[in-house]
């Protein structure tokens, strides 16, 4: 399986589009799963269940997103035949962040926010525990380096739900945490266009809903509940979706669409070579040009 992360964004349709482009691609969707991966996740799921012991959902939950996005989380681990074809489909999606294949992962539980340098002192002790866990198992640690073998590579850090980013000094001082793991390569470090990425994901969501999360959103912090720790293998498609804006067209009509929504439109319609397709709004092309 393999660690997908979404943009907060159009949120019900997040697995739609997953889906719409995994089985266009020919993946067997009796083999295609989708499973929240975050603690945040977890939690809400697990309060829902106790407040209804004898309910049945297997829809998952949706999450409230800063920005107001809702939808299912935007971290998900989903059940694809190879790295290849897991790349392949992330490219395709809007809604996708990136692929990933994760080598290591931690949670914890959920806390109150924290004084932002206290967040981040936390946040730094959680991923020392991780590369220190890492460390114990050489083993593992050779096999998760052997597809980057003595090719290109850079580290990247995603920090999802915060307000403030790591400065670049930070940055720099979380990824000397791996030095004792990632110190075994031969490539060269490429920061502009490396063969391979490796990302150290943390999720800073809060479930926790209260007057301070609102009033001192600058200040306050939440240390991650969930680490991730993998190899990047695709990027979304979103980038595609700047080539589309309307304000480049030289004609909108009534029946223009956003090219975010277009977008989506065309992914769900499962169109492949040879395919017959009626497109009621052809005469402005937002989804013929998707």
């Amino acid at each position: 399986r393999f660690l997908f992360t979404f943009r907060a964004t159009n949120g019900p349709f997040r697995l739609d589009e997953l889906r719409a482009a995994a089985l266009t691609l020919g993946v067997d969707p009796d083999r295609l799963r989708f499973q929240p991966a975050s603690a945040v996740a977890s939690t809400v799921a697990a309060t829902a269940a106790s407040a209804a012991p004898d309910t049945h959902t297997p829809r998952q939950p949706d999450l409230h997103t800063y920005g107001g996005d809702i939808g299912p989380d935007l971290f998900q681990w989903v059940s694809l035949p190879s790295a290849e074809v897991a790349a392949e489909v992330a490219s395709r999606c809007s809604l996708v962040r990136g692929a990933f294949e994760v080598w290591a992962t931690a949670a914890f539980e959920n806390a109150p926010p924290l004084p932002l340098e206290a967040a981040v002192a936390a946040a730094n002790e959680r991923w020392q525990l991780l590369a220190d866990h890492a460390a114990t198992a050489p083993r593992a640690a050779t096999a998760m380096l052997s597809s980057i073998a003595d090719e290109s590579w850079r580290v990247d850090v995603l920090s999802v739900g915060v307000s403030r980013h790591r400065t670049l000094a930070g940055k720099v001082g979380l990824i000397e945490t791996l030095g004792g793991l990632l110190g075994g390569l031969q490539g060269r470090v490429e920061l502009k266009d490396p063969a391979h990425v490796i990302t150290m994901i943390e999720d800073c969501r809060s479930i926790i809903n209260s007057d301070m999360d609102v009033k001192d959103d600058k200040t306050m912090a939440n240390a991650p509940s969930t680490l991730f720790l993998g190899r990047r293998l695709a990027e979304g498609a979103a980038s595609h979706l700047a080539r589309l804006s309307l304000s480049e067209r030289s004609y909108l009509g009534r029946t223009t669409l956003p090219p975010d929504l277009a977008y989506l439109m065309a992914m769900q319609a499962r169109c492949v070579p040879g395919s017959v397709v009626l497109d009621p709004f052809c005469g402005t092309c937002s989804i013929l040009m998707s």
